[in-house]
């Protein structure tokens, strides 16, 4: 049997198959002690199977800033940037951030502010920063790739990006903060905002995001 419907047979309480591919997503499950995230892994006999089941995520947002035309919120982990997440917040997201990461997250409390934002970020006036745990140890302190990035294929629903000699312009530089013996601690400033870029990007130097198992080692 595979694991999603394995976990969806065996939990108490019932749950789609959507959500607990989430878990997975987010390393919530072992096998023998191993984390699994890939939904259709097969299990064998006396397999021992864990799965830690987290409280809801978006009952605990934290607000970092908030006036009558904008709201901060601290995305956690886990939680998607989407017409639900705006629905709870009675807010229009202006960007998103990917499932998996957690961070500030800028949404208009208003349709005159998000325009006003949607411009903003348009023009490029808005400064992104993020932190990533990368693979391996580079060379180069800082630097600046400008790549193009086209859709390449699909995995398990979603879009998967690669580097291209065309495509959407994507740019990001970056300054090592820490470096450890197999990984290293970066400071990430990306230009554009494409989807998955600073994931395919860093893959592309091959030194994949730790934890991305559509670009990198999990």
């Amino acid at each position: 049997q595979k694991l999603a419907p394995f976990l969806q047979q065996h939990l108490e309480e019932k749950m789609s198959l959507k959500q607990i591919r989430r878990w997975l997503d987010a390393g919530l499950a072992t096998i023998n002690g191993r984390k699994e995230t890939f939904h259709h892994t097969k299990l064998h006999p006396n397999d021992r199977v864990e799965l830690i089941i987290p409280e809801k995520a978006d009952s605990k947002i934290e607000m970092l800033f908030e006036d009558e035309a904008i709201l901060v919120i601290n995305k956690p982990a886990g939680v998607v940037s989407d017409i639900k997440l705006e629905k709870k917040l009675k807010a229009f997201l202006t960007h998103r951030l990917d499932k998996a990461t957690s961070g500030a997250l800028l949404l208009a409390k208003t349709k005159e502010a998000r325009d006003f934002l949607f411009d903003e970020f348009k023009e490029r006036r808005v400064k992104k920063e993020y932190l990533a745990l990368v693979d391996g140890f580079m060379r180069k302190k800082e630097g600046t790739l400008t790549s193009y990035l086209k859709e390449a294929s699909q995995f398990d629903g979603q879009k998967v990006w690669a580097v291209a000699s065309h495509g959407l312009e994507a740019i990001v530089s970056w300054k090592v903060e820490k470096e450890g013996k197999v990984a290293t601690l970066i400071r990430l400033f990306p230009e554009t905002g494409r989807m998955h870029q600073l994931r395919v990007q860093m893959s592309h130097l091959h030194h994949p995001i730790l934890g991305d198992k559509l670009y990198g080692r999990t």
